[in-house]
């Protein structure tokens, strides 16, 4: 199984947007705008979208019925064994 990514970012605004994102409409007749995203930032985010998800769920779903995950307290103080 892959290593899920685990380098994602936050999206950070400049201290100069005053916490608020900006956007620039653009008219394109018939009551139909363009919108795009104009704010600046000090550091762009990571994209997260159907393809994280699905490899998470992916790696979660080969995990499950394997005695790999432990599902109790119980079991948890038990476990001796490195990497479960």
């Amino acid at each position: 199984m892959a290593d899920l990514p685990v380098n994602f970012k936050d999206a950070i605004l400049a201290s100069t947007m005053d916490g608020k994102r900006r956007v620039k409409l653009t008219d394109l007749g018939n009551g139909i705008f363009s919108v795009e995203d104009v704010t600046e930032y000090s550091q762009e985010g990571s994209s997260y979208g159907a393809n994280e998800v699905n490899s998470l769920n992916q790696t979660v779903n080969g995990k499950v019925d394997t005695g790999t995950v432990v599902d109790s307290a119980d079991d948890a103080s038990a476990v001796t064994e490195t990497g479960i």
